[in-house]
């Protein structure tokens, strides 16, 4: 027993050393490709970093939130929009949703009234039906987008120029829709505005597709070649003189209408009134609505603006501004041009009470009478004694009749009549 036990107590260390060393020889093994690929590192990195960073591939380390480099796509500046949505909250589905209502709701008014115009027959409305088919396309074009894909940043639809073109639709629409109201008011007052020329439809319509034609225009320009950026400014110029001119259109209309229809009354009704004051806020709001297009264009909203990204705040305030300015634009011109048939009916009434004063009233004026009026009694008479007078003067031999005419003869007669007396003094004096 002892001796198996000195010898199993022998034998242990012999084979613990044997393990160790066994050990021994399978870490350094082991660490053998361990430093050769340290030493692989350590080579490429000496000679990479010989070689220019221009010449690697480096990886891309810009933030996610650079899909806004669209600033770089359109030369007008927008929000950060992942950081704009934290800070709006709320007021942005509000801003939203409460617009694309209350466009839709012009959208589907304008389409009754344009469905209503073909259902009965135009029949010399094409002011009436010109006019909602240009408020047909902006209360669309607006609604669609912003239920769609809110202030074009392509996260519902790809193609953000498509969508950018069918929004500035919107811009043409509000000047042709003030141009047409005060074109239509105008021919039912049977009032005087410009040279008449320029109150002449087919005059107008080529002003109202030459705006049209310029906003698109420029904007598939400028989609391709951000640096033909001065397109757009010269389209807000435009804007802002068109609509300086219609805004002021509308002040002269109001003052005559008022002059015409109510002027002779010494108190005038509640709705006359407030027909007149809604005019002259049509012109006021164009006026407003130049003016926010001359601070966004020339403030860091504009195209020629240093800043990448604009405030979250002042951004939501200027659109709203501009969205409340377009739906009172609608709204207004909708009233006014729903008054016209009042206005008819009172230039009707002006015009029958000046027949009542005056019975050789010529009926041309009455804006109920298109056709040619019969000649009066008055006039036949007035006639009959020019040609009676005209026939007589032939029968006498003279080709004319001029005052200046009689007048010489009778000079000459006077003439002749004092030489004959100063002659027959002389001969009395001789003899």
């Amino acid at each position: 027993m002892q001796g198996k036990e000195s010898n199993a107590i022998f034998s242990v260390p012999k084979s613990t050393s044997n393990v160790r060393v066994k050990k021994a020889g399978d870490q350094k093994a082991a660490n053998e490709p361990e430093a050769l690929i340290a030493g692989l590192i350590a080579r490429e990195g000496s000679r990479l970093s010989a070689v220019p960073i221009s010449e690697t591939e480096a990886p891309s380390i810009e933030p996610e939130s650079e899909p806004e480099g669209t600033a770089e796509a359109w030369p007008e500046p927008g929000p950060d929009w992942l950081k704009a949505y934290e800070e709006w909250g709320a007021a942005w589905e509000i801003h939203v949703y409460l617009f694309a209502v209350i466009f839709l709701g012009f959208a589907v008014y304008s389409a009754y009234l344009v469905g209503h115009d073909v259902y009965v027959g135009l029949n010399k409305k094409y002011l009436g039906f010109s006019l909602n088919v240009v408020m047909l396309i902006l209360g669309f074009t607006r609604a669609f987008v912003l239920f769609t894909d809110p202030y074009l940043q392509g996260t519902t639809i790809n193609n953000v120029h498509a969508m950018r073109v069918i929004w500035s639709l919107a811009s043409p629409c509000l000047t042709s829709a003030d141009c047409l109201v005060i074109l239509a008011l105008v021919e039912t007052a049977k009032i005087s505005l410009a040279p008449q020329k320029m109150q002449k439809f087919r005059v107008i319509i080529k002003i109202i597709i030459l705006h049209f034609a310029l906003v698109l225009i420029s904007d598939f320009v400028v989609s391709e070649f951000v640096e033909a950026k001065a397109m757009l400014v010269f389209c807000q110029v435009f804007f802002i003189v068109w609509g300086s001119v219609l805004g002021v259109g509308y002040f002269a209309l109001a003052y005559k209408l008022n002059q015409k229809l109510f002027g002779h009354k010494e108190e005038k009704a509640k709705k006359e009134v407030l027909y007149i004051r809604l005019i002259y806020a049509s012109g006021v709001n164009n006026f407003i609505l130049c003016a926010m297009f001359i601070y966004s264009s020339a403030g860091v909203f504009g195209v020629y603006s240093d800043v990448k990204f604009v405030g979250a705040w002042p951004w939501w305030a200027m659109q709203t501004c501009f969205r409340a300015s377009e739906v009172l634009s609608g709204i207004l011109v909708f009233t006014v041009s729903a008054k016209r048939k009042t206005v008819k009916k009172k230039q009707k009434q002006k015009y029958e009470k000046e027949v009542e004063e005056d019975p050789g009233h010529d009926s041309v004026t009455d804006p109920s009478h298109q056709e040619p009026a019969l000649p009066t009694a008055a006039g036949k008479d007035r006639k009959l004694s020019m040609f009676t007078h005209l026939h007589q003067t032939r029968l006498h031999g003279l080709s004319s009749v001029d005052p200046r005419q009689d007048d010489m003869r009778e000079s000459s007669m006077m003439t002749d009549l004092h030489e004959a007396k100063i002659e027959a003094y002389c001969a009395k004096e001789d003899a």
